[in-house]
């Protein structure tokens, strides 16, 4: 399909164009690419251009729209979720937390994690320290693999000064774990 390949061709003009650092044409070939192509997946990565160039250059509450629609209007599940998550980070980071827990009333599925720490930053922003904890905890559980956001997400839980939930019942005598070096009798 030509169209298909013309979206393709001004998707990769605006990546390379970002690359360099051309703001401006980044935004006007986004924008042509939304317009000449709205229902393709490359306007939806357009509109996600848009918004974080909106961001990058300080204009925040412009860059609601692009992900807003994105967000709700999208035909990939995952183009949704990434929008979605946005929108929340850039509502906590407008004073508006409510509003971004509400953003995130969505069923997450395989965002779970990302879900749950931002729903943990905008508990933290509300000063709910305890529910913050709960929900970064809840992100930590859920992408037990991925090591980096597991140390940020230890940080986060850390900066909360809030106390350990309660340790694991003790082990029952005469039980020696691997970890054990105390300096017990050997047979």
């Amino acid at each position: 399909n030509e169209r298909a390949l013309q979206a393709a061709e001004q998707f990769g003009e605006m990546a390379s164009a970002l690359q360099h650092d051309d703001r401006a044409r980044t935004r006007r070939i986004a924008e042509g690419l939304i317009t000449a192509h709205p229902a393709s997946p490359y306007a939806d990565q357009a509109k996600l251009m848009l918004a974080r160039l909106d961001v990058d250059e300080g204009q925040v509450a412009k860059a609601i729209a692009p992900l807003t629609e994105v967000m709700n209007d999208s035909k990939d599940t995952e183009l949704r979720h990434i929008a979605r998550l946005r929108l929340a980070r850039l509502l906590i980071d407008q004073g508006k937390p409510d509003d971004a827990l509400k953003t995130l009333a969505d069923q997450p599925g395989a965002f779970a994690a990302h879900y749950h720490e931002v729903r943990g930053d905008a508990f933290f922003a509300k000063k709910d320290f305890r529910q913050a904890q709960n929900e970064y905890k809840a992100a930590l559980e859920n992408d037990p693999a991925s090591r980096a956001d597991s140390a940020l997400l230890t940080l986060k839980i850390a900066d909360l000064g809030l106390p350990a939930a309660p340790a694991s019942p003790p082990a029952t005598a005469g039980a020696s774990s691997p970890a054990d070096t105390s300096n017990k009798a050997k047979p």
